[in-house]
């Protein structure tokens, strides 16, 4: 049987090129395959010559894998095919076209040029003939496998290991060049005299043995592996060496000779068959007792389709329990091994069946060794293996997991049972792609020791890029801090100060919280910063973070940054501590849900969404009033909250951003939904990659921008343009203008980039109104909108790139100590993947979401009560008549219930239970904040316009008349003196009428701290009131306990008296 072979793919040579040198051991079965194509043979006998052809070389061709399948590979790369009628010659070293030409046409041709590679033969040539044209001149002259002579009767005998070198000297002296067709030399040539037969002992229907069958034998028993031994042993055998008889370049041919030779003796009456078993064991010297070695080594590419027979020798028992499982597998049959160790494997099939193998180790071949095998079966086939594992289906299937990780379940079923015709139970499968992806990402308690590695090669590959790994006292991990240096420039040159925070479930083995702070790029998307792996997410794990990336991004001054965030555990006592003069922003959606929990209603839910996005306070004020006639309740309830972290109206202008939700976590938290189920080192290289891959395709995007803008902003500059038709401008000079839309009236000042609905102020984009007065001034809009939107600051922000790490090979070893990790405690049920959906959030079967009953409160139609239906009514049961509502009442019948309020502590944290006995402080950051020193240079334009204000000026008559009079000393008798005087005191009146009048006149941030400052006060005097009212109680409650203490113990006392006076009474009354 023909050995399997890899594929290959050889290097073609190109002109100019250096000649390839083959040297050492690498290159000692590589050859160079020059094939002559796209010409045609001419001539016939030594007269023979390939004319017209190209001659192209392919380098570093492997010989050991050198097949027909790789020889088709190349001639498709010259853009032929092998089917048709082309055919492909090969031509011997050192012999002539017209002699020596040899037709390849299966896979033993193939081995028979290998032949001379071993015999270092390092260029061989083929010719591709395109038209048959050599059958067309004489056949006769191009044979397959040309044999030196032979007499009619062959009775050959084995040669020795020492003769074999000689006896070969002698046949390239005897026979000459092997394949003179048609010369007369030699009678056992091939010639037009008997058309290419060989009188032999075999006999077919004709008596004689066919070239095409001599040439079979002769290939299926040469030995390579012998041939190989003696060309690579030439260097120490002294014989060889020194003689006269090693192999030259003519005398390569003579091989084949002598392997005839040497196998004739098996040839002799018997007609040819394929090559038994047996002959792969001892074959005893003539001469010597000596014991000649042919077992066939079972290779690794064999593995797909392994056959067994005696004489096979593996290199490890690893490797043949691995074969007998891929052929039970693979045929069907439930194969056992009742002897498996080191030394001795027997496998045997179920009852009844005669297949059996034993092997064991062989002192010969010093390897494991199959001595005895029944290939045949006497069983069914099964449709369940035991050798068919979860983990043979795993190795099997590595490669498909890699290239897809989210194959289902479903899918990888119908591969496996197209495959193996096999059907695994769904928790086999499971436990493949688990063993899969532990193979592809690592162990978990694994990834743990080689965190100290992975951070000194992060930091090493991307300066500037932080990493803190923090252990408890039995040096369990605790947490680990990590920033990449590409992101930290990104978002402090090109990204606006807003830094968005909020924590998600790692869904591993050990569990724990990755908490994210995330900004905004210029495009208004989402810019990763900083991340952390903690294992509760409680206050002291807040405040460390924070404390973190607040010294790792260089903030210093911590006015000018905006928080946004949802009200986390223990977070807003954090960012309270350590961003004290920072805007604390809340999501608006996450207390909306902590609203409908009390306060339900489309009504209500839309009246809140007003409110937050109230620009104005006059608007804030107007919306308030309208959700207090709606629902008093709702509207107390929403007093109670600071308006500056949820209204549009008192939030600061300084950060160009206006959003109401923390959707930039949100978003970020899905983006690496995958890689929060790997393992920690896994999941902080894909974290890292999928950022180094956005940071890419941005940086590719923003060159593709045609515009001055990104282009979200161009959107929503685009949307404002179509809204300014509806606005109507009116010009008052110094471009300032009066804008009326939708009946309400705003003031525009574009030489200081304000407008009285505060949303340009706010993000830094024209509002409608403003675009309707640059209309009206013929100005282009892009020029007004905020730098901090350009092209330029996007590309500033993703302008550094994140380099990607060596192999894990190359790290260097920091010898850190052992981390263990977490304390595991096993949870009911399977892990959940997804976050919980909310009511309104559930899919419908229709498409689109549908809201659920969830949180619904069910009235009895009996007696109008909540909680319970009619089936379980207490009054129909009892027989009560049913409830009527009142007649002004309308709807459905349900009876009046109060359900009070219930105020929640929010300042209740959870108890600390991390340490920080193994913290480090980071470094503080040296990068400079580009864009947050823009936006505040900005800052210092004055808000009002520069003409300058004053008491209304005098009369020019009057100061014409004054400066026309001498200039002689004013006095109470003249008539300049009293002018002058009455002046001088119209000028002072007018000027404290001015500034009465303007400190009547407040700016926006003015009323809006006014407003917050009362809240304050009224807030603290509630607060101080129900503190008062509480003492007040409790001192009420001290002093009841107090009376009843002492009541208590006055009882105690009569009775004690009572107790002494009767034993007294009964004293007196035993001693009369």
């Amino acid at each position: 049987m023909a050995e399997k072979r890899r594929s290959m793919t050889p290097v073609r040579w190109h002109e100019g090129a250096p000649a390839p040198v083959y040297d050492g051991k690498d290159c000692r079965y590589k050859f160079s395959l020059g094939i002559h194509h796209g010409g045609f043979f001419l001539g016939t006998g030594s007269n023979r010559s390939y004319c017209s052809g190209t001659l192209v070389w392919y380098d570093f061709v492997e010989g050991e894998t050198w097949c027909m399948k790789n020889l088709e590979k190349v001639i498709e790369d010259l853009g032929y095919e092998m089917a048709g009628r082309m055919k492909v010659y090969f031509c011997p070293p050192a012999n002539p076209v017209s002699t020596g030409l040899r037709r390849l046409a299966s896979e033993e041709e193939c081995r028979h040029m290998y032949h001379h590679v071993i015999t270092r033969h390092h260029s061989l040539e083929v010719y591709i003939d395109h038209d048959e044209s050599v059958r067309g001149f004489d056949w006769d002259d191009v044979v397959l496998f040309p044999v030196v002579d032979l007499p009619p009767v062959i009775s050959p005998k084995k040669l020795q290991k020492q003769k074999v070198g000689a006896e070969l000297g002698e046949g390239s002296n005897q026979g000459g060049n092997e394949g003179n067709v048609g010369t007369g030399n030699n009678e056992g040539n091939l010639s037009s005299g008997n058309n290419g037969e060989y009188e032999g002992h075999g006999d077919d229907e004709h008596g004689f043995i066919s070239d095409d069958e001599k040439a079979q034998s002769m290939v299926d028993d040469f030995d390579i592996d012998e041939i190989r031994h003696r060309v690579e042993g030439s260097d120490n055998d002294d014989e060889i060496v020194d003689s006269d008889y090693n192999l030259s370049d003519g005398d390569d041919d003579l091989v084949d000779d002598h392997i005839e030779e040497l196998d004739m003796k098996n040839q002799k009456g018997k007609e040819p068959e394929e090559e038994s078993e047996d002959e792969y064991l001892d074959l005893p010297d003539s001469d010597e007792d000596e014991v000649r070695h042919k077992f066939k080594i079972f290779r690794q590419d064999d593995m797909h389709d392994p056959t067994f027979h005696v004489g096979q020798i593996f290199q490890s028992p690893e490797m043949l329990r691995k074969a007998i499982r891929e052929y039970s597998c693979k045929n069907r049959v439930d194969i056992s091994m009742p002897t498996n160790d080191r030394k001795r494997i027997a496998a045997k099939c179920v009852e009844g069946c005669t297949w059996y193998i034993w092997a064991s180790a062989d002192s010969r071949t010093k390897a494991l060794m199959i001595k005895r095998h029944c290939s045949k079966h006497t069983c069914k086939r099964v449709w369940n293996v035991r050798g068919f594992t979860s983990t043979f289906l795993a190795e099997k299937y590595i490669e498909h997991f890699r290239a897809d990780e989210n194959m289902n379940m479903k899918n990888f079923a119908w591969i496996v049972q197209k495959d193996w015709n096999m059907t695994p139970s769904r928790p086999k499968l499971y436990r493949a792609r688990r063993k899969a992806m532990k193979v592809i990402y690592g162990d978990e308690l694994g990834q743990n020791n080689l965190l100290w590695d992975y951070a000194n090669e992060v930091r090493r590959s991307n300066p500037g890029s932080t990493f803190y790994i923090s252990l408890d006292n039995e040096e369990r991990f605790k947490k680990c801090y990590f920033s990449f240096g590409a992101c930290k420039r990104g978002f402090l040159e090109g990204c606006r100060p807003v830094i968005c925070l909020d924590g998600c479930h790692i869904k591993m083995k050990f569990g724990g919280q990755l908490l994210c702070a995330v900004g905004m790029d210029p495009n208004d998307c989402i810019y990763p910063v900083a991340f952390a792996i903690v294992e509760v997410e409680d206050t002291e794990a807040w405040r460390w973070f924070l404390r973190t990336v607040k010294q790792d991004l260089g903030i210093e001054n911590t006015y000018p940054w905006t928080i946004m965030s949802d009200k986390q555990k223990g977070l807003i006592k954090a960012v309270t501590e350590l961003f004290p003069d920072s805007e604390h922003r809340l999501c608006v959606r996450h207390m909306w849900q902590n609203f409908n929990t009390t306060y339900k209603g489309e009504v209500l839910k839309n009246q809140l969404w007003k409110i937050a996005r109230s620009t104005r306070i006059v608007d804030w004020e107007e919306r308030m009033e309208e959700m207090r006639v709606i629902n008093k309740d709702a509207a107390d309830w929403l007093g109670e909250l600071a308006p500056n972290t949820w209204v549009r109206a008192f939030q600061s202008d300084t950060s160009k951003c206006d959003i109401l939700l923390n959707n930039n976590c949100e978003v970020f938290n899905k983006y690496i939904l995958e890689a929060r189920e790997l393992a920690i080192m896994s999941m902080i290289d894909r974290i890292k990659g999928q950022i180094s891959t956005r940071i890419y395709s941005k940086n590719e995007e923003a060159l593709k921008c045609t515009s001055s803008i990104c282009p979200k902003i161009q959107k929503k500059l685009d949307i404002n343009i179509e809204l300014s038709n509806e606005c109507y401008v009116k010009a008052h000079g110094d471009e300032v203008f009066s804008v009326e839309s939708n009946g309400t009236m705003y003031v525009v000042k574009l030489s200081v980039k304000s407008c009285s609905c505060r949303r340009w102020a706010l993000t830094g984009i024209p509002c409608s109104h403003v675009i309707a007065c640059l209309r009206h001034e013929r100005k282009s809009p892009i020029d007004m909108v905020h730098h901090c939107y350009s092209v330029q600051a996007f590309q500033r922000a993703y302008a550094h790139k994140i380099m990607p790490c060596r192999d894990k090979k190359e790290w260097q070893k920091m010898n850190g100590c052992q981390i263990l990790p977490p304390l595991y405690i096993k949870k009911v049920g399977r892990p959940t993947r997804n976050r919980k959906k909310q009511p309104e959030e559930v899919a419908a079967t229709q498409g689109g979401t549908r809201i659920t009953r969830h949180g619904l409160v069910i009235h009895c139609r009996h007696c109008g009560l909540p909680g319970h239906n009619r089936g379980g009514c207490a009054d129909l049961k009892a027989g009560l008549p049913a409830y009527e509502p009142p007649a002004n009442e309308q709807g459905r019948n349900r009876r009046k219930t109060h359900v009070p309020h219930q105020k929640t502590n929010s300042t209740q944290e959870e108890p600390v239970i991390t340490q920080d006995a193994n913290d480090h402080d980071p470094i503080q950051s040296v990068y400079q904040h580009t864009m947050l020193d823009a936006i505040l240079a900005e800052r210092h334009v004055p808000k009002v316009p520069t003409t300058a204000h004053g008491p209304m000026p005098e009369n020019s008559f009057l100061v014409a008349a004054r400066q026309a009079q001498a200039s002689a000393k004013p006095s109470t008798s003249t008539i300049a003196a009293d002018l002058a005087l009455q002046a001088e005191a119209m000028r002072i009146a007018k000027k404290k009428l001015f500034e009465s009048n303007e400190s009547r006149f407040q700016s926006h941030e003015q009323q809006a701290a006014e407003i917050l400052a009362k809240r304050n006060a009224a807030t603290a005097h509630k607060a101080a009131l129900a503190q008062a009212k509480k003492d007040a109680v409790a001192a009420q409650k001290a002093e009841q306990a107090h009376a009843k203490k002492e009541i208590a113990q006055a009882k105690r006392a009569q009775k004690a008296e009572a107790k002494k006076l009767a034993r007294a009474a009964e004293t007196e009354v035993r001693k009369k």
